[in-house]
């Protein structure tokens, strides 16, 4: 069984503070392809209700530091994101999920990532 290593952030700051990283076993209780639905079981305690998910803008410019320490920039279609990109509302959580069956290859997410309707 794999383990899962998710960020935890919470909505302490207008950009959100980091408060610690947690390994999880996450599990896809139930997928409706009607209405995009999953419950994923992300720990014996926290359920998820995701639903599929918008990005507002067409390109998304995502910045990282490489090996050297010099920053990166690298363009990424919303298209692209939106194919994995689920949230729950009510947990105020934001992840991209993707994989198949019953156990997600790949949860990365943000816990304090609010959406606007």
């Amino acid at each position: 069984m794999l383990a899962w290593k998710v960020a935890i952030c919470l909505l302490g700051t207008a950009t959100g503070a980091r408060i610690g990283e947690v390994y999880v076993y996450p599990r896809i209780l139930e997928e409706r392809s009607s209405d995009g639905l999953k419950l994923v079981s992300v720990d014996r305690k926290k359920i998820l209700r995701l639903e599929k998910a918008s990005v507002l803008a067409e390109t998304l410019l995502v910045t990282s530091y490489n090996e050297n320490g010099q920053m990166t920039h690298t363009p990424i279609q919303a298209e692209e994101i939106e194919k994995h990109h689920y949230r729950d509302r009510e947990q105020y959580a934001s992840l991209m999920v993707r994989g198949i069956g019953r156990w997600p290859r790949n949860v990365l997410g943000n816990g304090g990532c609010c959406h606007s309707d």
